[in-house]
């Protein structure tokens, strides 16, 4: 189901404004995605990406929630002042998170931050540079608590150019991304398009870019404590020995998060010593006795054979 509504503010500063706004619930339970375009109001091709994709957004395919706002500047969008609102000449993705006493631009940054970004699980910010920007399509995401599911999600955006900002050494401040890291919502940035156009490419890169991170967030929800590659050997039972994978012993855990870190995942109710395991050969001695009771297990549950009988010429 899609509902189609408009947000309206209370603050005295924000009277009159309304933004368009999307709602979309899945078939199926997941996370709840914010979705923006026209943070800053001449970037033509984000906008046109963020309404083209809801109006086709087949629900039936979607697991959780989507909250779109095509147009957040919209008195930008209308005026066609490039990157600042003409209420007070200021760059809304230098306001965030924003102030309830501040400027037009900080008031409107502090209710789309609270009322949008802080209540959703991730956010996609498209952009498409503005008025007298041509830039290489990329995805930026923040150093914070959260960047390894942020830079997951950028990477799954699909463009070709992956940057990461640090707080201490970024030339900016008071982006979306930057204020939706600290509040522990991962967030990314993507940015294609330019020169006040709506250009049919850059379009297509946001809608493939969106479809990519949907399938990307829909993939890694169905699953909360495995790694994405999970590498085992396979029981020999003839050898009656695990064989060894990539020059490590069969069986020894998974790959992902820190590669450095390698992990056991097993079932709680398989035998596992009380002092850490040290090594491939630790490691072996204690899933070992694993295949034995695998062994053992097999017997028990095995059907019994059949007699047969035998036709003895007589």
């Amino acid at each position: 189901m899609i509902e189609r509504r408009t947000l309206r503010f209370e603050h005295a500063l924000l009277a009159g404004l309304e933004l368009p706004c999307f709602e979309a619930a899945g078939d199926q339970d997941g996370p709840h995605l914010c979705l923006l375009g026209g943070i800053h109001g001449g970037e033509y091709s984000s906008i046109a990406a963020v309404v083209r994709f809801m109006n086709e957004l087949d629900t039936g395919e979607l697991a959780g929630r989507i909250t779109a706002v095509p147009i957040v500047s919209r008195p930008s969008f209308e005026a066609r002042t490039a990157f600042v609102m003409p209420q007070d000449g200021k760059n809304l993705n230098r306001c965030f998170p924003g102030s309830h006493d501040g400027t037009f631009s900080e008031v409107l940054a502090r209710h789309v931050f609270e009322e949008l970004i802080a209540p959703s699980d991730f956010l996609l910010d498209l952009h498409g540079g503005d008025m007298v920007e041509a830039l290489e399509p990329f995805s930026l995401y923040d150093e914070s608590a959260v960047e390894e599911q942020a830079r997951a999600l950028a990477v799954a955006f699909g463009l070709r150019y992956v940057v990461r900002s640090a707080p201490t050494e970024a030339p900016i401040s008071g982006t979306t991304t930057s204020a939706a890291a600290a509040r522990g919502v991962p967030a990314v940035i993507a940015e294609a398009g330019g020169c006040g156009l709506l250009e049919e490419d850059a379009v297509r890169v946001h809608l493939d870019g969106i479809a990519n991170a949907l399938r990307h967030l829909r993939r890694t929800d169905r699953f909360e404590h495995v790694p994405d590659i999970l590498c085992n050997g396979r029981f020999d039972p003839e050898l009656g020995d695990v064989p060894a994978f990539e020059e490590l012993v069969g069986s020894h855990g998974g790959l992902g998060g820190t590669q450095a870190m390698p992990f056991l995942l097993s079932p709680v109710d398989l035998p596992l010593p009380d002092t850490p395991i040290v090594g491939a050969e630790e490691l072996h001695r204690a899933i070992r006795p694993w295949a034995e009771l695998a062994m053992r297990a097999s017997d028990e549950t095995a059907p019994p054979e059949q007699e047969t009988e035998t036709a003895v010429p007589v």
